[in-house]
């Protein structure tokens, strides 16, 4: 994958990566996925994603698990609302 100067594009390859692996993604996985080949500007824009996640969603989340990698879930507390629809 070529490298990423563009922010806005190293952000939209990580929500694309978070959207749609399905699973937890460690830091490498994602730091490859945004093209940026940077550890901290990897961890930067993924901190900004939380922050606007937890703002322009109320069921979903973008969150960081205890073994270091990061998720896009659906809040817990809605699990058993949308069950019958999965």
């Amino acid at each position: 994958m070529p490298k990423v100067e563009n922010e806005d594009e190293a952000t939209a390859r990580l929500e694309a990566a978070l959207y749609s692996a399905g699973r937890p993604l460690s830091i490498e996985e994602l730091i490859k996925a945004s093209g940026t080949e940077s550890r901290k500007m990897t961890l930067n824009l993924l901190t900004n994603i939380m922050k606007k996640a937890k703002t322009s969603f109320k069921a979903i989340e973008v969150v960081t698990l205890p073994d270091g990698s990061y998720v896009f879930q659906l809040k817990p507390e809605y699990s058993a609302t949308v069950r019958r629809y999965a």
